[in-house]
C-alpha cells in the first residue's frame, strides 16, 4: 500500500463496494452528486408512453434513467418494441423490464447507436425517450438521414452546485451536464487529474480546465472507476470490479475454480481424468443457438457482449464441457485493421477488397486494440462473472498465415492457391503482412487474459496447406513470437490443423498445449512431443454421428491411445451442424466416464 494516501471526488453515486476496493490501496473517495434526476410532469406524458405501448415501435434509450420511468408507467408489462440502446449496463436493465428478446441493437456511443439505426434502414418512426439535457448527436445524425425522430422527455436534470474546497487530486465526471454544474461553482483544482466517462463528458470538462483530462471509452461508473485506480497504479480487472459491485465472488477471478481439470492439464499436473472440450462447441448444432442466429446476424452475435456470453455459456450448461470458450470469430482482427468483412450464413466470410501490395498493407491499423476489440474484451469479463469459477475460460484468435490467406484470397478455399503463391512471389510483401497481424494478435490475446481468459488458443486451421519448410518460414515463426509473449500471462495452445510435421518443434515452444487433427497417429504425436508438451484432440467430428455406444468405444479408445495425462479430449476440428446434441453429449460424457483398461 502506498504511504500517502490519494484524495478522489466522485461528482456522482459510485457502488459503496468500489469505495472500499479504493481504500485498500489508500485511495479514499468523497462523493458529492452536482445533478440529480427529477420524473417530468409535462401534461399528457403518461398517456403519450402508455399510447406508445399499445403499438410495435422502435425504441431508443441512451441512458438508466429513461428506462426505469418509462418503464415505471408500464407496471410491468411487457411492450413489442424493437429497442436499441447504448452501453451494456443500460441493455441488461431494459431486459430486466421489458424482456430478454426486445434488444434489437446495442452501440457504445450515441453516435454509433444512430449509424446502427440507419445501417439497420429504419424506416418506421424512432421514439427517443431522454432527459432535457440530452446531447443532439443522435437525433441530429438521423434526421440528417432523413428519419422521423419523436423525442420525448422523461426527466429533468437539475444541477446541484456545491463548493468545493479540498484539494482532491482527482475527480470523476459522469456527464457533460455533471461539469457544467461542478465548474459554476468552483475554478480548477490546481494539482487534479479529472476522469471523464466518454469524448462528449471530456470535451465538457476541457472546456473548463488546462489539467490532464483522462478518458474512460467504455461507459459505465466501473469503467472510469476502473481508469482512475490505473491511473493512480494500482490497476484492476473488470472481472474484479463487476463481481465486486454485483455482491459475487467470482471465483475464477480469485484464482479458484471448481472445475480446473484443463489448467492442470496444460500445467502437466496430474489429473483424475482428462478434461473435455470441443472446438466450436458455442454454436451451431445447438437448438437455442439456432433461436439466437435467427433474430441477430453473425456480427451482432459476436459484438454484443450479452448475445456472445449467452451463446459461449450454452454448451456449459447443456452439455456439460470443462471449458467455456468465448463466442467471437477469427475475423474480428482483420476488421479491427480496417479491412470490411462480409459474412453470410450460408456461405461464409468474405472481403471484398483484398490485400496486394505495400499500399494495402501500410494502410492496416494496429493500433487502438482496447477499443477497436473492446466487445470481445467486455464479453470475456461479463461471462466469466456469469461462469462464477464453475470451469475455465478459452480466449482464442486465428493464426498469421490463417488470417493472412482471408486478407489476400478474399473468402474460402480448399488449397488457399493465391495466398501460397503470394509467399512465393512476394515473400518480402508477405513477411511484413504476417508481422502487422502478428503485432495485433498479440495485444488482441493479451487483452483477453486481462479480461479474464484461463487460457487461450490460436487456430492455424489453413497451416496444413503449407509445406513443412514453408511452415517453417511463414508460419512458425509467428506462432512462437505469440506463445512467447503470452507464455507469463496465460497458457497458450497452438492448432496448426495438418502440420503434423511441426509437432517436435511446438513440443519446445512456450506453448502449453499444441492440437492435433484426426489425421494425426496418437501414438506417433505422443512420441515425438514426449512429456514435454500437452496434447489435446482428435476426435474425428464426423464420428459423432455413430450410434452413441460406438461414439463413447471411440472415445475410450481414443483416451487410451494418449494416455490420461497432459492430455485434453477435443475433436480433431469444429462440431458440424448436423451433430445431434445428445450425441455431443455423449462424446463429454465418456470422457467423463473414463477408467484405464
Amino acid at each position: 500500500m502506498r504511504q500517502n494516501s490519494i484524495a478522489i471526488l466522485s461528482t456522482g453515486p459510485l457502488d459503496d463496494s468500489l469505495i472500499d476496493v479504493a481504500k485498500q490501496s489508500n485511495i479514499n473517495v468523497d462523493v458529492l452528486s452536482f445533478i440529480e434526476t427529477r420524473p417530468a410532469t409535462t401534461r399528457g406524458l403518461k398517456e403519450e408512453i402508455k399510447n406508445i405501448f399499445h403499438h410495435p415501435a422502435v425504441v431508443v434509450f441512451t441512458s438508466m434513467n429513461a428506462v426505469k420511468l418509462v418503464a415505471a408507467e408500464l407496471d410491468g408489462q411487457l411492450p413489442r418494441w424493437r429497442i436499441y440502446t447504448v452501453g451494456s449496463g443500460t441493455a441488461r436493465l431494459i431486459e430486466k423490464y421489458f424482456g430478454e428478446n426486445c434488444i434489437a441493437g446495442i452501440a457504445h456511443s450515441a453516435i454509433e447507436l444512430a449509424g446502427l439505426i440507419i445501417e439497420q434502414g429504419i424506416q418506421d418512426e424512432v421514439i427517443f425517450f431522454c432527459g432535457d439535457q440530452r446531447r443532439s448527436e443522435l437525433p441530429d445524425i438521423l434526421k440528417r438521414h432523413h428519419a422521423r425522430v419523436r423525442e420525448i422527455v422523461v426527466y429533468n436534470t437539475i444541477a446541484l452546485q456545491h463548493p468545493v474546497t479540498t484539494p482532491y487530486d482527482g475527480v470523476m465526471f459522469y456527464s457533460p451536464s455533471g461539469v457544467d454544474s461542478f465548474f459554476s461553482k468552483n475554478e480548477t483544482i490546481r494539482q487534479a487529474v479529472y476522469f471523464a466517462i466518454g469524448d462528449t463528458t471530456a470535451a465538457a470538462a476541457k472546456k473548463y480546465t488546462g489539467n490532464l483530462v483522462v478518458v474512460a471509452k467504455k461507459p459505465g461508473k466501473q469503467n472510469l472507476f476502473k481508469k482512475m485506480m490505473e491511473y493512480f497504479e494500482t490497476p484492476v480487472s473488470d472481472a474484479f470490479v463487476n463481481s465486486r459491485v454485483s455482491g459475487k465472488t467470482n471465483n475464477a477471478s480469485t484464482g479458484t475454480l471448481t472445475n480446473d481439470l484443463l489448467l492442470r492439464a496444460l500445467a502437466g499436473k496430474e489429473v483424475e481424468r482428462p478434461p473435455v472440450w470441443m472446438m466450436r462447441q458455442a454454436g451451431r448444432y445447438l437448438p437455442d443457438y439456432i433461436r439466437i442466429r435467427e433474430k441477430y446476424d453473425f456480427f451482432t452475435r459476436c459484438q454484443t457482449p450479452e448475445l456472445a456470453t449467452k451463446i459461449t455459456l450454452q454448451p456449459v450448461d447443456q452439455v456439460g464441457v470443462d471449458a467455456a470458450i468465448i463466442f467471437s470469430d477469427i475475423l474480428v482482427i482483420p476488421q479491427a485493421m480496417g479491412v470490411e468483412v462480409l459474412m453470410e450464413e450460408s456461405k461464409g466470410p468474405s472481403i471484398p477488397r483484398t490485400i496486394c501490395t505495400q499500399m494495402d498493407i501500410d494502410a492496416l491499423i494496429t493500433a487502438d486494440v482496447e477499443e477497436r476489440l473492446k466487445y470481445v474484451f467486455d464479453a470475456i469479463s461479463l461471462t466469466k462473472k456469469e461462469l462464477n469459477g464453475r470451469v475455465p475460460l478459452i480466449g482464442f484468435a486465428g493464426a498469421p498465415w490463417t488470417i493472412l490467406c482471408y486478407l489476400v484470397e478474399g473468402k474460402g478455399s480448399k488449397t488457399w492457391d493465391r495466398s501460397r503463391q503470394f509467399l512465393n512471389l512476394h515473400p518480402g510483401l508477405a513477411h511484413q503482412l504476417l508481422e502487422k497481424i502478428t503485432a495485433i494478435t498479440i495485444d488482441y490475446l493479451k487483452g483477453q487474459a486481462t479480461a479474464g481468459a484461463d487460457a487461450v488458443q490460436v487456430f492455424d486451421s489453413w497451416s496444413g496447406v503449407l509445406s513443412p519448410s514453408d511452415f517453417a518460414k511463414f508460419a512458425r515463426p509467428y506462432l512462437f513470437q505469440i506463445a512467447d509473449a503470452l507464455k507469463d500471462q496465460v497458457p497458450v495452445i497452438l492448432f496448426p490443423k495438418g502440420s503434423w510435421y511441426a509437432l517436435k518443434d511446438i513440443s519446445e515452444s512456450a506453448a502449453s498445449g499444441v492440437g492435433i487433427d484426426w489425421c494425426t497417429d496418437p501414438q506417433f504425436a505422443r512420441q515425438v512431443t514426449g512429456d514435454r508438451i500437452t496434447l489435446q484432440g482428435n476426435f474425428d467430428p464426423s464420428r459423432l454421428l455413430m450410434p452413441i455406444p460406438d461414439i463413447k468405444r471411440s472415445v475410450k479408445e481414443m483416451i487410451d491411445a494418449f494416455g490420461p495425462q497432459r492430455y485434453i479430449a477435443n475433436l480433431g476440428h469444429g462440431i458440424t451442424p448436423n451433430v445431434p446434441v445428445d450425441h455431443a453429449k455423449a462424446f463429454v460424457d465418456a470422457v467423463k466416464e473414463y477408467r484405464p483398461s
